[in-house]
């Protein structure tokens, strides 16, 4: 209870079982920015979230960079989450995405078109942040 307290999470999912992506990005931020744990034991936690095996959503395109993250589904609501941190050279940025998918076609095809999305975005996002120029 003192963690979720600390960390702002009381309400981190709401009484119908839904989270939002602010919500969600919480975790994630709150291990970058060590705001809890402490610099070594955080870093400890990215460095296991960056094992992760699972190579899909949004982790598909960062494979050859760090990429601590948290991924999530849920089958029967269709809703599609991943939450992390690319550590783009000298500009690491947090994305998070949930995606509620289309409960009317098929799993397999949902599933594909939410993935998609997902990866669409965080192209978007890489491209962005490893382009900007500050001057």
């Amino acid at each position: 209870l003192e963690v979720i307290e600390a960390l702002g999470l009381d309400k981190l999912i709401n009484v119908d079982g839904s989270i939002s992506s602010k919500e969600y990005a919480r975790i994630i931020r709150s291990l970058y920015s060590a705001s809890y744990l402490n610099r070594e034991n955080s870093n400890y936690l990215l460095s296991l979230l960056d094992q992760s095996k699972f190579d899909d959503f949004i982790s598909k395109n960062f494979q050859n960079i760090p990429f601590p993250h948290k991924y999530g589904e849920h089958i029967d609501l269709r809703i599609y989450a991943d939450s992390g941190i690319i550590y783009v050279p000298n500009r690491p940025v947090s994305i998070t995405i949930l995606v509620k998918g289309d409960p009317s076609i098929p799993l397999e095809k949902d599933l594909g078109v939410s993935t998609d999305f997902l990866r669409k975005i965080s192209d978007e996002v890489y491209s962005f942040v490893s382009t900007y120029n500050n001057d």
